[in-house]
């Protein structure tokens, strides 16, 4: 196990713990277990089976990608604990949809209206040109780290970048969990919907595309209908 996830091995058990907090209800339905039983072979399955396999992707220096790599393998141990369970990956992902749509509350109206103004800023273009600017450098170094190129805004989206290199689906691939990407992946349409901003994707790595597109059309509505995941419905989106 690398140093750096742990010193940090605490917090990732209580973020497990407050993931699965907000469906203690659900988790003894599903489960037909006691939730704290749950609870501890869920952490105990990750810490054992996949923190010690983490790559490293930077840590502090790139605290993104070590929170979006360590986040999806905190999932990652809910659907294997789930299939212990002979749960199949949409009970799992049916569910983690919910605790992710309790975790990720959405903000006030007011607030969604700054954050939609905001996003019309030109700093913001240039903020994403960044983000990818200093991806590609952490890729350089990293093997498991995201890779990120910007694309000029046209008359359909406003904001647009793709992700080319996603750490967490090699890695999981590579654990022998590819199978459940689409599910984890559905969840950043649930993050973008608490915060007021109409998020599309038409590619996905996880569902076997060469990239995974970031699209954003600031004046349209809010989707919010995010389960069964997009990708295995007929809307185009994924």
């Amino acid at each position: 196990m690398h140093s750096y996830y742990l010193k940090h091995k605490k917090r990732y058990s209580k973020e497990i713990e407050k993931l699965l907090s907000f469906g203690k209800t659900e988790v003894e339905k599903l489960f037909k277990e006691d939730f704290s039983v749950i609870v501890n072979q869920v952490k105990n399955t990750f810490e054992r089976d996949i923190l010690p396999k983490i790559p490293y992707v930077g840590g502090s220096h790139n605290v993104n990608d070590t929170n979006n790599l360590v986040g999806c393998c905190e999932y990652a141990a809910l659907f294997l604990v789930g299939r212990k369970y002979n749960l199949s990956n949409e009970q799992i992902g049916g569910f983690l949809t919910k605790l992710e749509e309790r975790h990720f509350k959405p903000l006030p109206v007011i607030v969604q209206k700054t954050i939609r103004k905001i996003m019309k800023r030109k700093f913001i273009q240039n903020l994403l040109k960044k983000i990818a600017e200093n991806s590609q450098k952490f890729s350089r170094e990293y093997p498991y780290a995201w890779e990120y190129i910007y694309e000029e805004p046209d008359d359909e989206y406003s904001h647009k970048y793709s992700c080319i290199r996603c750490g967490a689906y090699i890695f999981l691939n590579e654990m022998g969990l590819g199978d459940i990407m689409p599910y984890i992946c559905n969840i950043d349409f649930v993050a973008f919907s608490a915060y007021g901003l109409p998020y599309y994707r038409n590619e996905v790595i996880g569902y076997g595309d060469e990239k995974c597109s970031n699209l954003f059309k600031i004046d349209a509505d809010v989707i919010t209908n995010n389960w069964p995941p997009h990708g295995i419905r007929n809307d185009g989106l994924k």
